[in-house]
C-alpha cells in the first residue's frame, strides 16, 4: 500500500508578500538614508575647515 505524498501548504496571500517585501525595502534602505545623511554632514564640516592657520605655520617652517 502507498502513500499518498504529503500536501504543500499554501503560498501566502499576494497581499503578504508585497507587505512582506516592502517591509524589508524599507528595513534596508532606511539604515542607507540616515547614512548618507550623516555622512554629507560630516563631510561638510571636513569641508568648511580653513586651512590657512596650517598654511601659516608651514610658511614659517624653515626649509633646508
Amino acid at each position: 500500500m502507498r502513500r499518498a505524498p504529503p500536501m504543500d501548504p499554501p503560498p501566502p496571500p499576494f497581499r503578504f508578500r508585497r507587505r512582506l517585501l516592502a517591509v524589508m525595502l524599507l528595513a534596508g534602505l532606511i539604515p542607507l538614508a540616515l547614512l548618507g545623511a550623516l555622512a554629507q554632514g560630516v563631510l561638510e564640516r571636513v569641508l568648511s575647515i580653513s586651512i590657512a592657520p596650517v598654511e601659516d605655520v608651514l610658511d614659517a617652517c624653515p626649509t633646508s
